[in-house]
């Protein structure tokens, strides 16, 4: 495996810092609408449930018929918490616009029907439409999912920093 220098990862974590906070929740919040557009308007509606809390709040949802964007919010809590008990606040704003929009998107979205008639082509669009906010996300540092939680490798983290997006 390849070992990321040090020198690497301090330009990748001032890379990040230096993206500004406006940059990154301007991002968090187009990625949290992406990922609600996918979730919402193509995965839920033709009864495919995706991975992680994303997907255990759509099933919540198919059981009881209550928005999937509450679940999202009520299961990510707990990330919120953990985050706003870390010293860095800018990064716990962050987070929150994220999940809340995701959250709120998710349940603007909700009574629409499905996009697509086909269920393969729902999965199709609505995993990538769903990957894309996600990836989104991750790239500016923000968690939408609490299952994405762990730290990223070192290796992994230095090649997202480095995309030119």
């Amino acid at each position: 495996m390849v070992q990321v220098p040090n020198r690497a990862m301090n330009e990748v974590q001032g890379a990040i810092k230096r993206e500004g906070m406006g940059r990154r929740l301007a991002m968090a919040i187009i990625g949290g609408l992406i990922a609600a557009f996918g979730l919402d308007l193509f995965l839920v509606p033709s009864g495919i449930i995706a991975g992680g809390v994303s997907g255990i709040s759509a099933l919540a949802a198919h059981l009881t018929g209550l928005h999937t964007g509450m679940f999202l919010f009520g299961l990510n809590l707990p990330l919120l918490l953990l985050v706003y008990r870390q010293p860095d606040r800018e990064r716990a704003l962050i987070a929150t616009a994220g999940l809340l929009t995701f959250s709120v998107c998710s349940i603007l979205f909700f009574p629409i029907p499905s996009l697509v008639d086909s269920k393969i082509g729902s999965a199709g669009i609505g995993g990538i439409f769903l990957g894309l906010g996600i990836g989104i996300g991750l790239r500016y540092g923000v968690v939408l999912d609490t299952l994405q939680m762990p730290k990223l490798p070192q290796q992994l983290s230095y090649l997202l920093a480095h995309l030119k997006l």
